[in-house]
């Protein structure tokens, strides 16, 4: 799971060029699991943002589970 949740990261900080300026992006990404984390839909969502919030606070350009 860490693996692929890093390609995602890195694919998304690659720089985008639009209109002859170039962007960096960096991510927070929040990861809830089923069924671990929750059985529905709310609950998950619910989850993976408070640990994308969580990530936030930890610095930013990196992701949590819930």
């Amino acid at each position: 799971m860490v693996d692929v949740v890093e390609r995602v990261r890195k694919a998304v900080a690659a720089p985008v060029e639009i209109g002859g300026h170039t962007f960096n992006v960096t991510t927070s990404l929040g990861i809830a699991r089923f069924p671990l984390d929750g059985k529905g839909r709310d609950e998950l969502l619910a989850k993976a943002d408070a640990a994308m919030y969580r990530s936030k606070k930890n610095g930013r350009n990196t992701f949590s589970f819930a």
